[in-house]
């Protein structure tokens, strides 16, 4: 499509789709508070997309004038703005489906660079192409133009999409786990909308994204009723979804380790301490004000008394008064009645 040639069209939809970036963004970052690392990762990506949609409307401004008043080079500068931020965009979601499947802050550093790596290569790229056009070029004469390379360019970043999508749905069949939704609701309106402007030549690909960002804005806010704010794990709301999981079938806790803190102990930094050891497959849950227990599946007896034993010692060694225990559950109790018999009933 021409730039010169650019529609009313092309700008209300940019337009929507940065007023509704900048709404996710106030929310989220009302929403989310310092220890929610998967919050951090989504407040990344919507500004990455915010700068995103914000450069392309400078764009279709400027382009809009076909006279060369605007230097053609200030319009590479801004079109490269848009290739390298929708990179970033790209590689910030991997992250965030990454952290959103596995859980594991841990697991996003060993991959760091594997997913990293591409995304910096693909912003060399486009930076070289303000001097060597090999992605596009653009002149107010001629619009934009598009060279063939930009097409081998698109793939990484289609393939950061597809890897989330990949990863997360293996990784759900394998563990039996639900929740698989949070991927798809950026998924499904990003492919739309990349087929949309892929036949009509609007811009809308921007817009695809915002939609995506408020629905899982919408679910990750609905999933706030099960975190505990100053601890950081998961408040008693939590043991219904998780009795539910168990009835089904697709949960199966083995194991349960309960700490009781002694009143007055300062809980936020006793959380920070044992989270640093705890497995990223244990659900924490604060029971109350005092209490915690950590659930899991594993059925090691040597294993679960062994992280008892350290998560004793690395609490008290913290300087915290602190009474641990755990327990297994037998070869034929059914895990709900495990769950109900040691979590329920051991609150206070």
């Amino acid at each position: 499509m021409n730039m010169a040639s650019i529609s009313i069209v092309d700008l209300d939809i940019n337009v929507a789709a940065l007023v509704l970036l900048i709404g996710v963004l106030v929310m989220s970052l009302r929403a989310f508070n310092k220890k929610n690392f998967r919050g951090k990762l989504f407040v990344n990506i919507v500004i990455l997309m915010l700068i995103n949609a914000a450069v392309n409307i400078a764009v279709l401004f400027l382009t809009s004038d076909t006279s060369g008043r605007v230097p053609d080079s200030l319009i590479m500068v801004l079109l490269t703005a848009v290739e390298i931020s929708y990179t970033m965009v790209m590689v910030e979601w991997l992250f965030y489906a990454m952290y959103d499947t596995f859980k594991s802050e841990e697991y996003l550093k060993r991959k760091r660079w594997l997913v990293l790596g591409p995304g910096l290569v693909l912003v060399v790229i486009a930076v070289i192409n303000l001097f060597v056009p090999i992605l596009f070029t653009y002149d107010h004469v001629n619009g934009y133009q598009s060279e063939i390379f930009y097409l081998v360019y698109n793939i990484p970043r289609h393939l950061y999409i597809i890897i989330s999508v990949v990863q997360n749905t293996r990784y759900r069949l394998r563990e039996k786990s639900a929740g698989a939704l949070n991927i798809w609701l950026f998924v499904i309106p990003l492919v739309l909308s990349t087929v949309v402007e892929t036949i009509t030549g609007y811009s809308i690909t921007a817009l695809g994204c915002a939609i995506g960002f408020t629905s899982i804005y919408i679910v990750m806010t609905s999933e706030m009723c099960y975190t505990d704010f100053e601890s950081g794990f998961f408040n008693p709301n939590y043991l219904s979804p998780l009795y539910n999981r168990t009835e089904a079938g697709s949960y199966l806790p083995s194991s349960i380790i309960t700490f009781k803190l002694k009143e007055g102990e300062d809980v936020e930094a006793f959380s920070n301490t044992i989270r640093t050891v705890l497995p990223d497959e244990c659900d924490t849950i604060r029971t109350d004000t005092n209490s915690f227990i950590t659930v899991s599946e594993s059925k090691d007896r040597g294993y679960v008394f062994m992280l008892s034993e350290d998560l004793s010692m690395i609490a008290e060694d913290a300087g915290f008064d602190v009474e641990v225990d755990s327990v297994v559950r037998g070869k034929n109790e059914p895990p709900e009645d495990f769950l109900i018999d040691n979590v329920v009933f051991k609150r206070g």
